[in-house]
């Protein structure tokens, strides 16, 4: 049932169908607007299967599935969150880059030299659902810390995922080995790049609240070695350490991935040091400070 458009001769009808994003499934589309996948658990794992094994389907079911990712500490809100994680979380379909003669070869696959198309990757990495809006509210430092979280898991599953298509698509182009001039892989991977920068949060909100994070990791451990407990917070160490540990884990994706826009921020890295009380926290601000 999965189908995947072959190569184009023509490069003006190639690039035609690449901003059209067409879908070859239009049933199984279709099916999932059906599905209850906020009432019923067996329903949501169907309809994770199914975007799994057809990922162009992804594009046009975010506008139908339902689910409101605005920031709001709710238990349905949560629930959307995981949902929408798990679907971004997919593995990527390497098989669809090659083309139909080359999929059952156990050789070095045959490449197809048009890419997927722009709005169906993007749709796939950072969905126009999870709103540059939405993602920078949720990581307000007056935004409830559940929140804070959930929202800072969300955007570094995004990233990892615009990694890994970076990454893929570094391979096809090192095959075909494209240029810049004609390169169509490489054409398309710098356009999903441009995108993503559109999309994601500033920098400087990513550092305002590690920043934030890591003064209250501080301050939590000083309170600590100083044998001083709040009995009215007795979980405050925890989730200070799982916030520290999620804004610094963002940081470190930008760098990896958006170094451009990381460079844009002005922010002292030895700050970071700050953090270095859990291994987590070491990981990730010792490859923030080399990377600076």
């Amino acid at each position: 049932m999965v189908s995947s458009p072959g190569p184009e001769g023509n490069d003006e009808v190639s690039d035609s169908k690449s901003r059209s994003g067409r879908i070859h499934n239009v049933t199984l589309a279709n099916f999932l607007k059906s599905l209850k996948v906020n009432e019923d658990p067996r329903q949501q794992e169907l309809a994770i299967k199914i975007l799994g094994a057809c990922p162009e389907i992804i594009q046009g079911y975010w506008s139908v599935a339902g689910i409101s990712l605005e920031p709001r500490l709710s238990s349905r809100w949560i629930t959307n969150m995981a949902y929408f994680g798990a679907i971004i979380s997919l593995p990527i379909p390497t098989y669809c880059f090659s083309t139909v003669l080359s999929k059952g070869s156990l050789s070095t696959p045959s490449y197809n030299p048009s890419p997927p198309p722009l709005n169906t990757i993007v749709e796939n990495v950072i969905p126009s659902i999870f709103t540059k809006v939405f993602v920078t509210k949720g990581l307000q430092l007056n935004s409830e810390p559940l929140v804070r979280h959930c929202t800072s898991l969300a955007l570094a599953k995004c990233l990892d995922k615009f990694e890994s298509i970076r990454q893929a698509f570094t391979t096809v182009e090192a095959a075909l080995e494209e240029n810049e001039e004609t390169g169509q892989w490489m054409r398309r991977r710098l356009e999903l790049e441009k995108e993503v920068r559109r999309r994601v949060p500033d920098f400087q909100v990513v550092v305002a609240l590690s920043q934030r994070n890591v003064s209250a990791l501080a301050s939590t451990s000083a309170l600590a070695a100083a044998t001083v407990v709040d009995q009215s917070q007795p979980g405050e160490a925890t989730r200070n350490e799982l916030l520290s540990e999620a804004s610094l884990r963002l940081m470190w994706l930008y760098h990896r991935s958006l170094p451009s826009l990381a460079a844009e921020a002005r922010f002292d890295p030895g700050k970071l040091l700050l953090s270095m009380t859990r291994q987590g926290q070491q990981h990730h601000s010792s490859r923030i400070i080399c990377s600076c």
